[in-house]
C-alpha cells in the first residue's frame, strides 16, 4: 500500500455544521484512514467542536487538493481532497452518530490528533469521510491547519 498525506490552512466558517474536509475514493480504491489532525491557526471567536461523520448523500465535484505520496516513486494518488466547489455539497447527520468528535479550547495551536491504529478506518471504493465544523465560528472566523494521513 502506498501512504499519502495533505496539509493545508482552511478558514473557518460561520455556519454551523460546515463539512471542512473531505476524503473521497474513487471508483477503482480504497482508502484505509490513519491519522487526521486538526489545530487552530489563528482563532475564531467561537470555540469549534469538530466531528469525522460519513455522508448521507454523494457528494460530487469540487477542487481536489492533490494529495503527496510519502514514496515519491508512488503514483498519484486516487483518493481526492475536497474543500471547496462541491457541486454536490456533502450532508451528514448533524445530530450523529459521528465516528470522533473533539472540541478545541480557545487557545493558539490548541488542537487533536485522530489516529486509527491496526486496521485502520476504512473508506470503501466511491465513497468518502467528512470533518466538520458543529459550531459556527462567530464574528471572528478564524483558521484552522488540517491535515489527513492515509493508505491506498
Amino acid at each position: 500500500m502506498a501512504t499519502y498525506s495533505i496539509a493545508l490552512a482552511r478558514a473557518g466558517v460561520n455556519t454551523a455544521n460546515t463539512v471542512m474536509a473531505e476524503i473521497r475514493t474513487a471508483a477503482s480504491a480504497r482508502a484505509v484512514l490513519r491519522e487526521v489532525g486538526v489545530s487552530f491557526g489563528t482563532l475564531t471567536a467561537t470555540a469549534p467542536r469538530f466531528v469525522l461523520a460519513r455522508p448521507t448523500n454523494t457528494p460530487a465535484g469540487g477542487t481536489n487538493n492533490v494529495p503527496i505520496p510519502h514514496d515519491t516513486s508512488d503514483g498519484a494518488a486516487l483518493t481526492g481532497f475536497y474543500t471547496t466547489g462541491q457541486t454536490t455539497v456533502p450532508t451528514f447527520a448533524t445530530g450523529g452518530p459521528f465516528l470522533k468528535v473533539a472540541g478545541i479550547p480557545l487557545t493558539l495551536g490548541a488542537g487533536f490528533i485522530w489516529t486509527f491504529p491496526g486496521q485502520g478506518l476504512l473508506v470503501p471504493t466511491s465513497s468518502s469521510l467528512l470533518l466538520a465544523n458543529l459550531n459556527a465560528s462567530g464574528a471572528t472566523l478564524g483558521s484552522f491547519d488540517i491535515y489527513f494521513t492515509w493508505e491506498e
